[in-house]
């Protein structure tokens, strides 16, 4: 089943490879992971803790035992969203506050620069298969408006998670209240029987 999220990552990537080419496409995706992979700073992490690790598409294919990456766009693995840093990358541990870089924010719906000027050097790539400059603003325009669709899909989900923990924690406050309000009634009572 795929989201809104890995769909729309998903239509981005296609749509680089029927403006551009698949070698453009791939290349893009190679620059997206060479940067990602240098936003993590993960790579000097012990064995133990390779799980953490920002994971390229051949290290999917490896780590899921698929032979070629339409098995993996196929399968249920939201992979366009692992490979874009949409999704964090712990699976068994939280980081600390200290070990917080740029990249573990992607999924709290901050975009790095570094990631917004891949995708801008992308999209000047278009210049090279379309001469008219119209058309080719028209497709530049296009994948901004894709991009942007992106990074609000990743904030309205922040949103819509700060919005459930808003709520969670405000019936908790009351419970609490509530509870707190009924022992110092009946601290009250106990207080004014003894007396």
């Amino acid at each position: 089943m795929s989201t809104l999220l890995e769909s729309r990552l998903h239509s981005f990537v296609a749509s680089i490879m029927e403006t551009q080419s698949a070698d453009d496409r791939d290349n893009f995706l190679s620059k997206l992971e060479h940067t990602l992979i240098n936003l993590h700073q993960m790579d000097s992490l012990p064995e133990e803790e390779h799980h953490r690790r920002y994971r390229t598409r051949k290290e999917w294919l490896v780590e899921e035992g698929m032979e070629n990456w339409n098995d993996i766009i196929h399968s249920a693995i939201p992979i366009f969203s692992h490979i874009f840093g949409c999704t964090p990358v712990m699976e068994l541990t939280l980081s600390s506050d200290l070990e917080l870089n740029e990249a573990l924010c992607i999924p709290l719906g901050i975009v790095p620069k570094e990631i917004e000027e891949v995708i801008k050097v992308m999209g000047r790539g278009i210049y090279k298969y379309h001469y008219d400059k119209n058309i080719s603003n028209a497709i530049q325009n296009d994948y901004d408006k894709r991009w942007n669709e992106i990074k609000d899909i990743l904030k309205a989900r922040v949103m819509g998670l700060h919005s459930i923990v808003g709520g969670i924690s405000s019936a908790f406050e009351k419970e609490m209240k509530r509870k707190s309000d009924a022992t110092r009634t009946s601290i009250n009572s106990l207080n004014r029987s003894a007396h």
